[in-house]
């Protein structure tokens, strides 16, 4: 009597099936993940290495200009004047400040009274 080759066929591909399962449904998730942890370890770096005097953006799209640093709070003057306490970890990253009498500031002023 011969082997009954449909049992022999169907195993490797039975094994090859489930070890594709598992990676999509493993092996993907522990990759991004990977990634994420990644991107929010820079982030806290960042958020250590704040000082006064840079212009940050908060992740609510606040503009601001360090004036204090805390433990887990930050001071952020937002007019001349007005400062308000932000939590650190909502401090997204640096944004270019406009100098007083720069070449930008008096670009932008013109527009401005167009």
């Amino acid at each position: 009597m011969g082997r009954p080759y449909g049992k022999i066929v169907t195993m490797p591909i039975n094994i090859i099936l489930i070890v594709l399962v598992l990676l999509v449904f493993v092996g993907l998730p522990l990759i991004q993940i990977r990634k994420q942890n990644k991107r929010v370890q820079e982030i806290r770096q960042f958020q250590d290495q704040l000082g006064p005097g840079m212009v940050v953006k908060t992740t609510s799209g606040i503009h601001g200009r360090v004036v204090h640093v805390g433990d887990t709070t930050i001071d952020l003057e937002i007019a001349q004047g007005v400062v308000t306490t932000w939590e650190k970890v909502s401090i997204l990253e640096t944004v270019d400040a406009v100098e007083p009498g720069s070449q930008q500031e008096t670009q932008l002023t013109e527009e401005k009274e167009d």
